[in-house]
């Protein structure tokens, strides 16, 4: 009886790791377009240009990336650049993981580069936990979108400790520096135990059970 019990009790604890995925903020600036649009600067995507996001103690099915950005004023938009993420090499971009997608200029209709400038994508790819990753945005086909910067900690959070790369050169995200205006969000990936561990576990518990009752039937011996 007293293996029963602690077999059930296992089982219950080992069901307890699993549980159902929740949809989390991986890195979030949260400007507000629809207030003032002042403290933000636009930076062409000819700069090939780059921020830094990180999972932090999590891993992550990646889901969204939003960008915020505007195309240059009286310039026909007849191009396109690409978005990408990177692995990360000592705080800046590394080696390319895959595409995020295609943004064609002519798409984009900006009656106000504060309320149409958002671009959002749907990417599906795995994030470890704990591993910083990168955003860039390469100009392929003379694109004239331009991704806007906040110069001002006033419009984001979520951005210390992170960096953003403007034609080569890196920069922290701070107050000085500003940070590009970039949303990612995820999937939180949770640990559930597969049905070969429940059954392993059974099967432990079972040979303990059965070699302590050998052992008590040698003592009464």
């Amino acid at each position: 009886m007293k293996v029963f019990r602690t077999l059930v009790m296992a089982l219950f604890l080992a069901g307890s790791f699993g549980g159902s995925a929740t949809a989390s903020p991986i890195y979030a600036d949260p400007y507000d377009s629809s207030s003032s649009p002042g403290g933000l600067t636009f930076v062409p995507v000819t700069n090939n240009l780059y921020a830094s996001f990180s999972t932090g103690s999590s891993a992550f099915s990646l889901t969204d990336v939003v960008l915020f950005l505007s195309p240059t004023p009286s310039t026909p938009r007849t191009g396109s650049f690409q978005a990408n993420l990177y692995a990360d090499n000592g705080t800046s971009p590394g080696l390319l993981i895959g595409s995020i997608g295609t943004a064609v200029d002519s798409y984009y209709n900006y009656n106000s580069p504060y309320t149409n400038g958002t671009i959002h994508w749907h990417p599906s790819y795995e994030l470890a936990a704990n591993t910083r990753y990168w955003v860039g945005l390469t100009n392929d086909n003379s694109s004239v979108n331009r991704w806007a910067s906040v110069d001002s900690m006033l419009y984001t959070s979520g951005v210390v400790g992170e960096y953003h790369v403007v034609g080569g050169q890196r920069y922290d995200n701070s107050a000085a520096n500003g940070a590009f205006v970039l949303s990612v969000h995820g999937v939180e990936v949770e640990i559930i135990p597969e049905p070969s561990t429940y059954a392993l576990l059974c099967i432990s518990l079972g040979v303990v059970g059965y070699a302590r009752k050998r052992m008590g039937r040698t003592g009464e011996a």
